[in-house]
């Protein structure tokens, strides 16, 4: 296992492109006649099999974009991660060039990124809910959660309509922050949907797991642990003094502590960008958040919806869930996490209570990464020295995170 991993992180990767142009399509089901799907193969930093293109509503005029990585060295059997992005109403495409994609936008440059997700997985990265990054709408405007959920199974559906050979694949939802609200609502949705698929003509989605990464899942937890957080003198020293902890309040807001976002602003928004990836002119200027997106969803109350009643549902059906967090993050931090993770009404719940911290040692940094607890179907991770982008902190340790989860490999010592 160690061997592999390593292997795969080190071996300079050679693809001879046989993969045709994709041009316009039509998807055509039984049930999803009305959705176009449009494709192409950008060109980056480097020579992996990438796609990037639109799926469009042709009924509710929305134009979903997506960008599709295939994994390196078994794409036809390694699984399907699709990514969603943190906080409301943000790209997830920020995260194909700021996290886990092939190349790294960096103020110097573009550089190629040694720990790309598609080392150990196919990626999926989808804008949403429309409106946000390069996705657009010139009739529904979505608002909720449901209706975000909706439109990612529609484009699911789509998608793995035109990329056939990926259908059956274990297919793994990942999202951090606010998109942990989407993330179990439409692994319920899936596990649903996929109960009637053969008499409803769709496609049965091979949903293997959810992760949920520094979530926003029960908004009271999360608020009341930021003052606990604040002034806790566990590992590192506390933020606040004693005095400022004793007057705290629990409602302060996040702020952003990562310059890079910028630069991918910029980049995201040059003409070279947009022509190879297939960009439409009526999406607009790229942003990495659209204030005006959530708004909509704060108008609804959408972020005081508490999502564990999601997840027990998905815990019910064996499927595995894993969370994790950021020691160092203040914004969704690990307390909160643990706390909502206690008061889950599920079959493990004395079980997960119960169960002892252990340490995870990472195979790509040889460190000791953090530490996970975990009964049946149900793993939650502190990982040790990261922040809200954990990702981003700890690149060699969250790639040997994920590639553990989906392959099933136990973390703990």
């Amino acid at each position: 296992m160690i061997i592999a991993l390593i292997f795969i992180l080190l071996f300079q990767y050679v693809y001879n492109d046989d993969h045709l142009q994709f041009g316009f399509g039509t998807v055509a089901t039984a049930s999803f006649k009305n959705y176009h799907i449009r494709v192409k193969q950008p060109i980056s930093c480097e020579n992996s099999v990438q796609y990037s293109g639109y799926i469009d509503n042709l009924v509710t005029n929305e134009h979903v974009f997506f960008i599709f990585l295939e994994s390196r060295f078994a794409p036809k059997t390694d699984p399907v991660i699709l990514s969603l992005n943190g906080q409301l109403g943000c790209s997830s495409i920020t995260n194909v060039w700021f996290e886990t994609g092939l190349c790294l936008v960096k103020k110097a440059g573009i550089e190629t990124n040694p720990f790309s997700f598609n080392n150990i997985a196919n990626i999926l990265y989808v804008d949403q809910p429309t409106g946000v990054g390069y996705s657009y709408s010139s009739g529904k405007k979505p608002s909720t959660c449901a209706q975000v959920t909706e439109t990612i199974y529609w484009f699911l559906q789509s998608f793995f309509t035109e990329f056939k050979q990926f259908a059956r694949n274990d297919f793994h939802i990942a999202g951090t922050s606010y998109a942990s609200h989407f993330v179990p609502s439409l692994a319920t949705h899936i596990i649903r949907e996929n109960r009637y698929a053969s008499s409803s003509n769709k496609l049965p989605i091979q949903l293997a797991s959810i992760i949920l990464g520094n979530g926003y899942i029960n908004p009271r937890a999360h608020k009341l642990s930021y003052a606990e957080y604040s002034c806790d003198d566990n590992k590192y020293k506390p933020i606040y003094d004693k005095v400022t902890c004793q007057k705290m309040k629990t409602n302060r807001r996040q702020y952003s502590c990562y310059s890079e976002i910028q630069d991918i602003v910029n980049y995201a928004n040059s003409q070279e960008m947009k022509t190879e990836y297939g960009i439409d002119s009526e999406a607009g200027e790229f942003q990495n958040c659209n204030s005006h997106v959530k708004a909509r969803f704060d108008m609804t109350k959408d972020s005081l919806v508490n999502t564990m009643d999601q997840i027990e549902k998905v815990l019910a059906t064996n499927i595995r869930v894993l969370v994790y967090a950021g020691d160092m993050n203040w914004y969704n931090n690990w307390y909160g996490q643990t706390d909502w993770l206690s008061k889950l009404d599920w079959i493990g719940q004395v079980g997960f209570n119960d169960a002892k911290d252990k340490d995870w040692f990472s195979y790509v940094s040889g460190q000791k990464a953090g530490t996970v607890k975990s009964f049946l179907n149900l793993s939650f991770v502190k990982v040790f020295n990261a922040g809200y982008y954990s990702i981003y902190d700890q690149p060699a340790n969250m790639i040997d995170l994920y590639s553990r989860w989906v392959m099933n490999v136990s973390l703990g010592y």
